[in-house]
């Protein structure tokens, strides 16, 4: 998944994409949501080209086995969604 961020960080900073997108190469910001803000926490941290990174209901896989291990009902809904 971080190679695909990594991919499109480097086709929004390339000259053809960020002039005809309007985009900044220098300011490059991640946005996520649920799942996808645990992966631009990750990516964005490897990646020094993101200036920021925004994260909307954030999801973590530490919390969320957590959770799993305490309550068999959420562990029963995280197996069922898979």
């Amino acid at each position: 998944m971080f190679l695909i961020v990594g991919a499109a960080i480097a086709y929004a900073r390339s000259g053809e994409a960020a002039q005809r997108l309007r985009i900044d190469p220098g300011r490059i910001v991640l946005v996520g949501h649920s799942m996808g803000s645990f992966t631009a926490l990750q990516a964005g941290a490897r990646d020094p080209r993101v200036k920021a990174i925004a994260v909307i209901a954030s999801w973590s896989p530490v919390l969320a086995g957590e959770t799993a291990a305490r309550d068999a009902d959420a562990r029963k809904r995280g197996q069922d969604a898979f």
